[in-house]
């Protein structure tokens, strides 16, 4: 395509009136969502502004389990080294 139809192109463009009804009725669309989107409080903000507490929460819980935990006396993979694996694994099952 040569530049003069083109500038002939771009030039009856130009000339057309541009019709701004349907864009102004999606822009005040789009405001009035907007609007009521920010009257009502959002849940996942209030999530958000929750989480450092949460994990605050989780980390205190967890450290504290992790102070009072107290290794179980008997456990059950010692007997895989002991040369004895079988009666070990019964006493440990039965109790005895």
């Amino acid at each position: 395509m040569d530049d003069t139809k083109l500038d002939q192109l771009l030039h009856s463009l130009r000339k057309r009136p541009v019709h701004t009804e349907r864009l102004l009725g999606f822009e005040g669309r789009t405001m009035a969502i907007l609007r009521q989107r920010a009257e009502e409080p959002a849940v996942f903000f209030i999530a958000w502004r929750l989480a450092p507490m949460f994990l605050a929460l989780l980390l205190a819980l967890g450290g504290w389990m992790y102070a009072i935990a107290t290794p179980p006396a008997n456990l059950h993979f010692t007997a895989l080294g002991s040369g004895h694996e079988e009666v070990q694994m019964v006493h440990y099952i039965t109790g005895d």
